[in-house]
């Protein structure tokens, strides 16, 4: 029992460590499962820099000659990411990045009044309505990134087995976080089969439609010739270091924070993107910086996987949720965001794990003791 006690004493520190560094904090109870499970999220808040390049939605829009095209092609597995702050009178459909030419036979993201969507001809993938409770209702209302901030959207695409677009192999993350989709009927076709034809790379407009013209900041687009693990696109919205080590596959790497009238920058493996060009583009103060407001969560979560009644404690520095499940195959996915901090030890008192008394992170109170040494 002595181990027992010396690593739940190490635990409590490193929360009241990590409570030191914190500027906010909150209290979740799961709720589910069996067991008084509950999360503690410490919050950071910090801002940074960030770089884009500024569309008008006039016709302008960043190419690539006809003769270099993206080497992605039929339904061959891939990435687009992307930042993006979509201006708040921003209207209608207009595209971020793209390439191939007709339907089901394009590919890339969209913008649909405020919401991104996977473009696919008539076919989309769109996000789900979002899903809150309001004085005591449960109510719906469609995503919309309109709000002047900057937001990280992400899709990936891996054939299936039929090479059809469905909400099994397209995902679609925004701010890193994988969000529920659909993939609506249109009356131009029925078919899903994804069939990219190869053409150039189209930035901020897709080239037969003048009305796609986009109308915001595009940041630091980046495209890949595999699908990404949810893993990854966490850390490329969350700025984790470990995301610009991630080069594997990389065809596209634009940083779109520079912009001398001549090119632009790509730092990936694709030959033409050495030759993307500004179309009705001026190099005066096409290049925006803007303060970004972030925040970070450090959480720690008591749950009780087996129902026993002993709690372990997961922590995570990058989770964006708590965890959503217990038990069972749980277990293992959440192991991939989530450490966890001590063996299956900890009961609440019966005012729970965790108290917070205001916003200050002095004002938590933690209620719990090591279960198998009483």
């Amino acid at each position: 029992l002595a181990d027992q006690f010396a690593e739940s004493d190490l635990t409590m520190r490193r929360v009241q460590v990590k409570l030191g560094n914190s500027d906010d904090v909150e209290v979740v109870d799961l709720k589910r499962g069996t067991g008084d499970n509950a999360c503690l999220r410490l919050k950071a808040y910090t801002q940074y820099v960030r770089k884009g390049i500024r569309f008008n939605g006039r016709n302008q829009r960043i190419q690539g000659s006809s003769s270099n095209e993206i080497p992605i092609a039929g339904a061959s597995p891939r990435t687009i990411s992307a930042w993006i702050r979509i201006d708040p009178d921003h209207n209608g459909l207009s595209t971020v990045a793209m390439w191939g030419n007709g339907i089901g036979r394009e590919f890339g993201i969209d913008v649909r009044q405020g919401a991104p969507e996977v473009r696919f001809g008539c076919l989309s993938l769109r996000p789900q309505q979002e899903v809150y409770t309001e004085g005591g209702l449960t109510l719906t209302r469609p995503v919309n990134l309109r709000d002047g901030g900057w937001h990280h959207v992400a899709v990936t695409f891996e054939d299936a087995g039929n090479a059809e677009l469905s909400t099994t192999s397209a995902k679609l993350f925004i701010d890193g976080r994988q969000v529920p989709t659909e993939v609506p009927n249109c009356e131009s076709t029925t078919s899903r089969t994804v069939n990219t034809w190869r053409t150039t790379l189209y930035i901020g407009r897709q080239v037969h439609d003048r009305q796609s013209s986009f109308k915001g900041l595009i940041s630091d687009l980046r495209i890949w010739n595999r699908a990404l693990y949810p893993s990854e696109i966490t850390a490329l919205a969350q700025r984790d270091p470990s995301a610009n080590a991630n080069t594997a596959g990389l065809l596209v790497n634009m940083p779109l924070d520079d912009f001398d009238g001549r090119g632009l920058a790509n730092r990936g493996i694709w030959p033409g993107g050495a030759a993307m060009q500004a179309v009705n583009m001026g190099a005066i103060d096409l290049v925006q910086s803007t303060l970004v407001d972030q925040t970070r969560y450090h959480s720690f979560c008591m749950i009780d996987d087996d129902g026993d009644g002993l709690h372990e404690l997961w922590e995570s520095a990058t989770a964006m949720n708590v965890p959503n499940r217990v038990g069972g195959d749980a277990y293992q996915a959440r192991a991939l965001t989530w450490d966890k901090s001590s063996e299956d030890m900890f009961v609440p008192s019966p005012a729970g794990f965790f108290k917070v008394v205001g916003h200050d992170p002095e004002s938590v109170i933690a209620n719990f003791a090591v279960g198998k040494g009483i």
